[in-house]
């Protein structure tokens, strides 16, 4: 599900209060026009728990408007650069694991720590390779989510993320000695600022202070389906 929430938190570290294996994600967006780095972006990021759940919204099983866990903002900076600490993935009915990923240009960061404006330039997801996704799923508390799990080539969505010019696997490395102790991550992204996906993202919700409220005009027809290209 294609669940974003706009206006939310301009921030690098999404985990709160949620348990599961750290990631450090690293991600470096190319204007494919100039092949410089796209800097005057910003880079909106989100994933479920280790549950399946998504904060955020108030569809039946997620997290309710009042969370905003695993979900996050930042600007790219001048070698088109962004980091998270974030968590694994988690998975739900239906889908691989994934962390969704999209990108904003002509936004305006606010004072209180949102934005506003500016229009999405790519949309796609990240996916992992599937001995990792294994790995961890074996690991508490992913392994209480009694969800059947859907593999990377079962997903329908790989088919539109994963093409001869778009590799959607980062790179990873284990931070310690164990997975528990967590996961750098890396992956290079070209992007053309001047693309406009919007219509094939609408939000779910929209945060505002004190919490989020519903999109009365959200259409999961758009959201459920892959869009023509990925961004």
């Amino acid at each position: 599900m294609f669940l974003s929430v706009q206006g939310e938190m301009i921030r690098s570290n999404i985990v709160e209060n949620v348990k599961g294996v750290p990631v450090h994600l690293e991600m470096q967006f190319v204007d494919t026009t100039t092949c410089k780095p796209a800097t005057s972006l910003l880079i909106d990021v989100w994933s479920c728990d280790p549950a399946g759940k998504y904060s955020g919204v108030s569809a039946a099983g997620q997290g309710g408007l009042a969370t905003s866990y695993l979900r996050g903002v930042q600007p790219t900076n001048q070698d088109g650069v962004v980091e998270f600490d974030t968590l694994f993935p988690g998975h739900y009915q239906g889908r691989a694991t994934h962390e969704h990923v999209i990108t904003h240009t002509g936004a305006t960061v606010l004072p209180n720590g949102s934005y506003t404006g500016g229009h999405i330039s790519h949309l796609s997801q990240l996916f992992f390779d599937q001995s990792l996704i294994n790995a961890v799923e074996a690991l508490d508390p992913y392994n209480k989510n009694t969800i059947a799990k859907t593999s990377n080539a079962q997903d329908g969505f790989t088919g539109y993320s994963a093409t001869a010019a778009y590799d959607p696997f980062p790179e990873y490395i284990l931070l310690g000695s164990s997975l528990s102790q967590g996961i750098f991550a890396w992956i290079e992204l070209g992007i053309n600022p001047s693309s406009d996906y919007t219509q094939y993202a609408p939000p779910a919700s929209f945060w505002r202070a004190g919490g989020g409220v519903n999109n009365p005009n959200f259409n999961m027809g758009i959201v459920g389906s892959a869009p023509p290209t990925h961004g």
